[in-house]
């Protein structure tokens, strides 16, 4: 063991990459200016299942390169320093892709700084950590004055999984005019319980940026953390210019028991900007302000998300603005919440969104919230809190005197009743802020009920299914089912059911019914049924899933009798074109299905998608036989050639040759205008499909 104060790179290299698992250091590291050729990327750590304690030691770069490159499984970093770790790339100090634990480390003053230009892609991102598709836990640890260029000023975290537990993240922060995370910046799941994220800045989310991930933050704290644009604290996305991209999941922000103080946004989001799901239970805010608008949220949803804000105090003295902005056609949901802001600034100001209040207090009696488009109450008090323009309305969930009722009202009729049959007297829509409680709609876990729609519609408005039956016998008649809509993942095999799910062991009889404008991202605009289902006498129409089948998927036992299937319509997977051909796009069949005097009609996009299928077979084929005929062409003309100039004489027998060799290279010229035709028309119907709503990024024919 090295005998002097210090040590180099070189050594804890030799420490590192020996035959020992666990190495205990007995003095710090510093690196030498000529380590830094060797060590471009850091200390590689490849070994699984390595402990390196630092015994209280520091490990210094000295803004020579970074530290550590793990790429490993179970490596364990404990009580130590890791400071002045500097890279050109991602993770100033540490760039992971396997599993890391940090515990009791601490991360300071560590850079991650590109030369190459302004460009997004080639900016540098984790000052301290990069962690790349793997895992990183840290626990009782400190991350402080850490720098990155681009994203997450301390951490980094891309398509991996961070955890962090009783930890501080003080004084982390980016630097270039688009970045994001001044602390974190997040595309995986991430985790933080029990820690301080305290003057961090970024242009974006001072603290925290997060895109295309679930979040979830139990019991911290978040102080003085600053963003130039969006997000003080926090600032979550999943789309830009107003368009949702095509994500495998739902991202979600739960934040749980947290304190927000004193967290300021120079534009929108004093705490919170975001465009997606988010939620804020038991969580206190005071004195968050943000220059423009939403001194705790700026929500900006276009899609089926939703924020919450349930249990939670608020108090901004100073405020001028808006606490909570809502723009577009978002729903937030504020519950059981106490407003004690000494000033007279909105507390919500409801630009074109749906707000549903209950049990809200004010310490104070004044115009708070700016009302334009919706707000549902469940007290009239509340009206006198509430300032609404010409258009705008504010409703009364408690009032019963509607024609239709909700969902809340059918499930209670359900659950509640003595009798096996229940009649509806009304119609039947799923209120707004109802979607998150029935997003798999109501479920049904009794045997033997009949429900007598008495031609009444139950309506989900496109943000929900209708029901998942569990119970046997259950019983539908008379019912017009509207608007349904599953929302599950795209890429889940053979999840669906728009309107309603079967499952296993249960069964179900629908008579007399109709089944219009229902949808599913997935499979099955209609009924998934994995259960035994009997369909009688019924109506499906307009009905529409994102892949295969259109209204019906069936894994178990499916009997139709006397239905009728008209311009319902799912794109073809090349894995179950019999299926689609057979019932137009209707459905898909796994297993036992009968079918009696059932009427299949050919909807224009079903049209449209057999003449795209057969375009691109036909495209395939040609282009095939082309391939095959060029190499032949080019090989006939060059014997040709030699051989006219070997024996001249033979110029006479190759005319026949040369008129051949003539024919092919026309041919192989049709064949490229034809293609180059044929694959423009398969565009045009594909562009055509898509505007109706349909994805085609996994088309296969």
């Amino acid at each position: 063991m090295n005998k002097t104060c210090t040590g180099n790179f070189k050594n804890l290299n030799q420490l590192i990459n020996g035959k020992t698992k666990s190495i205990k250091l007995d003095y710090d590291i510093i690196m030498e200016e000529e380590e830094k050729k060797i060590f471009p990327e850091g200390i590689e750590i490849t070994e699984d299942n390595f402990t390196l304690n630092g015994n209280g030691h520091t490990i210094d770069a000295q803004k020579l390169t970074r530290i550590f490159k793990v790429n490993a499984q179970n490596v364990t970093i404990e009580n130590i320093t890791l400071q002045n770790g500097y890279s050109t790339e991602n993770g100033g100090c540490i760039f992971n892709t396997g599993k890391l634990i940090l515990n009791d480390v601490t991360l300071q003053n560590n850079t991650a700084e590109s030369k190459k230009g302004i460009l997004h892609a080639e900016i540098a991102s984790g000052g301290a950590i990069h962690n790349e598709e793997g895992t990183v836990e840290i626990s009782d640890s400190r991350l402080l004055d850490n720098t990155a260029q681009s994203e997450g000023g301390s951490i980094s975290n891309w398509n991996g999984t961070l955890k962090i537990i009783n930890s501080s993240l003080l004084k982390n922060k980016t630097n270039n005019e688009s970045s994001h995370g001044g602390a974190i910046s997040s595309y995986g799941s991430l985790t933080i319980s029990n820690s301080i994220i305290e003057e961090n800045f970024s242009e974006h989310g001072g603290a925290i940026s997060y895109g295309y991930s679930d979040i979830k933050i139990n019991d911290c704290k978040f102080i003085k953390n600053s963003s130039k644009i969006y997000g003080g604290a926090l600032s979550g996305y999943i789309y830009y210019e107003n368009t949702i991209e095509n994500v495998d999941y739902d991202p979600y922000l739960n934040c749980i028991n947290c304190e927000f103080i004193a967290n300021q946004s120079g534009m929108n989001g004093g705490v919170l900007w975001s465009n997606h799901s988010n939620t804020f239970s038991n969580c206190s805010f005071k004195d968050n302000l943000a220059d423009e608008k939403g001194n705790i949220i700026y929500f900006d949803s276009i899609g089926d998300f939703s924020a919450n804000i349930q249990e939670c105090i608020i108090k901004n003295d100073s405020a001028k603005n808006s606490d909570v902005f809502i723009e577009n056609r978002s729903f937030v949901n504020i519950n059981d919440t106490i407003i004690d802001n000494s000033s007279d600034n909105i507390f919500v100001d409801n630009v074109n969104g749906i707000l549903n209040l209950s049990n809200i207090r004010f310490n104070k009696n004044y115009k708070a919230i700016h009302n334009n488009f919706m707000v549902l109450i469940d007290d009239e008090s509340m009206k006198n809190f509430i300032d609404s323009t010409e258009n705008a309305t504010v409703k009364n969930k408690n009032d019963t005197s509607n024609s239709s009722k909700n969902f809340n009202y059918l499930e209670d009729l359900i659950n509640d009743s003595d009798s096996n049959v229940i009649t509806l007297d009304c119609d039947i829509v799923l209120n707004y802020n109802e979607k998150n409680q029935f997003k798999e709609g109501i479920i049904i876990n009794r045997d033997n009920l009949t429900i007598d729609g008495q031609n009444h519609v139950i309506n989900a408005k496109k943000l929900s299914r209708f029901f998942q039956i569990i119970g046997k016998n259950v019983t539908f008649r008379n019912i017009k089912f509207k608007n349904g809509c599953f929302y599950g993942k795209f890429n889940e095999v053979k999840q669906g059911g728009g309107a309603i799910e079967v499952l296993p062991n249960a069964t179900l009889n629908i008579e007399d019914c109709e089944f219009t404008g229902n949808h599913s991202r997935n499979i099955a605009g209609c009924i998934s049924n994995k259960g035994v289902t009997d369909i009688r006498n019924t109506l499906f129409k307009d009905n529409s899933a994102q892949k295969i089948c259109g209204t019906i998927f069936n894994v178990n036992k499916l009997h139709l009798s006397d239905c009728e299937f008209i311009d319902n319509f799912a794109p073809v997977d090349s894995d179950y074109k019999d299926n689609y051909y057979k019932t137009r796009s209707n459905i898909l069949n796994e297993k036992d299905m009968t079918l009696n005097n059932c009427n299949f009609n050919k909807s224009q996009l079903y049209k449209i998608e057999i003449a795209k299928i057969a375009l691109y077979s036909l495209t395939k084929y040609l282009s095939i036989s082309g391939a095959l005929i060029l190499p032949i062409t080019i090989l006939g003309w060059i014997l040709s050639e030699l051989t006219y100039i070997l024996i001249p004489s033979s110029l006479e027998w190759q005319a026949p040759i040369t008129l051949a060799l003539k024919i092919g290279m026309i041919y192989i010229l049709l064949v490229m205008i034809l293609t180059t035709i044929l694959w423009a028309i398969y565009n045009y119907f594909i562009g055509y499909t898509e505007k109706q709503g349909f994805d085609y990024s996994s088309f296969i024919s």
